[in-house]
C-alpha cells in the first residue's frame, strides 16, 4: 500500500472465510470511492477471465463453489433483488430491531 499511496485501515476479522461471506453479502465493505468506470471494467474482465480458467475451476470444486462472474451491473440487480426479497420476508415477519 506504501508505494502506491493507498490508505486502508486494517481490522482483524473472525478469518478469510467469514471475511469473504460478510463482504460478498454487504456486511463489510471494501471501495474505492470515485474509481473510473473505465477502471472497474477493465478489473472486472480481467477477473472474470481468470474465474473462468480451468486451473480456479479446480481450485474451487473441492469447497463446492462454481465462479459465476458477472458485471458490476448485474451484481448491483443481484444485490438490489436479494435486499427486496429479504426486506420483504423481514417486513411481512413483523420483526423489530431489539
Amino acid at each position: 500500500m506504501y508505494i502506491t499511496g493507498i490508505k486502508l485501515n486494517h481490522v482483524p476479522y473472525k478469518g478469510s472465510g467469514p471475511a469473504q461471506q460478510d463482504l460478498m453479502s454487504g456486511i463489510i465493505k471494501v471501495s474505492f470511492v470515485g474509481t473510473p468506470r473505465e477502471i472497474v471494467a477493465k478489473l472486472n474482465g480481467e477477473i472474470g477471465k481468470l474465474m473462468g480458467t480451468d486451473e480456479v475451476k479446480k481450485l474451487l470444486a473441492p469447497t463446492g463453489m462454481e465462479p459465476d462472474p458477472d458485471t458490476p451491473a448485474q451484481f448491483g440487480a443481484y444485490l438490489k433483488a436479494d435486499y427486496d426479497k429479504w426486506g420483504k420476508v423481514v417486513r411481512d415477519s413483523g420483526a423489530t430491531v431489539q
